[in-house]
């Protein structure tokens, strides 16, 4: 336990005790605490991609200590599109799929941009769609057997992925490796190699992501059992560049002459789903979590962390993707 966390449980527990032998007590009002400006919020949620159409949710906020059962869809509104300036026409709402829809694709370099009235209030969001990276080569190698230091047997998959930066631009990623549960083995599907233990932290990208989140724990970089983590282009802008991302993997599921599958997600996500990202980061970390916000490169409950809806709380982001599937039998 961290020292501010260890300093304010001593100090709850003084006071709880300092309350019980002199009997005090007060009673708490949350009610005031409620008011309009949270109450009239827009929750807008979008993850924009060439590879789908356009797709928002709409829900309202909720007071956080109110009993919430079920996402509170606002269905009615008049969500407006524009790409590169030019009006595209409202958004239609899918009752099922509880989303606005439209059969817009967006392409790489577009300035998409949706606007509705809520509340009184126009609420909107912009954001630019990334041109797509691509992943130039993707080498693995698999380790002998050995013990990691808390005693379990593994072998180390070590990946080392190569792309090119775009030069004088400030560019934005999320790298994923996969593990899908099934892979095809003389054209029949059987268990797949579960993911395992990854370590980022030979990486200068993702030692830079570190800095960029602040005074916060980031242990999980050296070693985490989720598969995914943003960085930028700080330090390699314009370069050729080699990611080294390592997979510790029980041994138990590794006999010789097993087929697995890997896939090698390189993401170029934009700067206001960057930003997002690194703010649900710096909140699971300093909540002594795990990036649980991260895990498949998805959406988080908007709370305390970087928006870009105006008069509104969540996100309107944008990706394009490259992957590598790697076909792999253990030696």
């Amino acid at each position: 336990m961290n020292s501010p966390y260890r300093h304010n449980l001593i100090f709850l527990v003084l006071t709880l005790l300092m309350c019980t032998v002199t009997s005090c007590y007060k009673d708490i009002d949350l009610d005031e605490y409620r008011n309009a400006a949270g109450r009239d919020l827009l929750t807008l949620n979008s993850l924009l991609t060439p590879d789908s159409v356009i797709m928002v949710s709409a829900k309202e906020t909720f007071f956080y200590s109110d009993i919430h059962n079920a996402p509170a869809f606002v269905k009615d509104l008049d969500i407006r599109l524009s790409i590169n300036g030019e009006s595209k026409g409202s958004l239609t709402y899918d009752h099922k799929k509880n989303l606005y829809l439209s059969n817009i694709k967006p392409q790489e370099g577009d300035i998409i941009e949706i606007s509705t009235q809520y509340k009184g209030k126009e609420v909107s969001a912009k954001d630019i769609m990334p041109r797509q990276i691509a992943i130039d080569d993707v080498e693995m190698k698999i380790s002998e057997p050995h013990y990691t230091s808390w005693g379990m047997e593994v072998r180390t998959f070590t990946y080392r992925i190569k792309f090119k930066d775009t030069p004088n631009s400030t560019d934005h990623y999320f790298l994923n490796c996969v593990a899908p549960q099934f892979t095809l083995v003389d054209g029949e599907r059987v268990p797949n190699v579960t993911w395992g233990q990854y370590n980022f932290s030979h990486n200068l990208v993702f030692q830079k992501l570190e800095q960029q989140l602040g005074d916060v724990p980031t242990d999980w970089i050296e070693g985490n059992f989720y598969s995914g983590l943003p960085f930028s282009d700080d330090g390699i802008d314009g370069q050729e560049h080699t990611l080294v991302i390592e997979e510790d993997v029980d041994c138990w599921q590794l006999y010789q002459g097993r087929k697995f599958e890997r896939e090698i997600r390189l993401y170029q996500i934009s700067e206001p789903y960057f930003e997002y990202l690194l703010s649900c980061l710096r909140y699971d970390a300093s909540s002594d979590g795990d990036p649980s916000g991260m895990i498949n490169l998805g959406l988080a409950d908007p709370m305390r962390v970087y928006t870009n809806i105006g008069n509104g709380v969540g996100i309107l982001g944008t990706y394009t993707l490259s992957r590598r599937i790697l076909h792999n039998t253990i030696p």
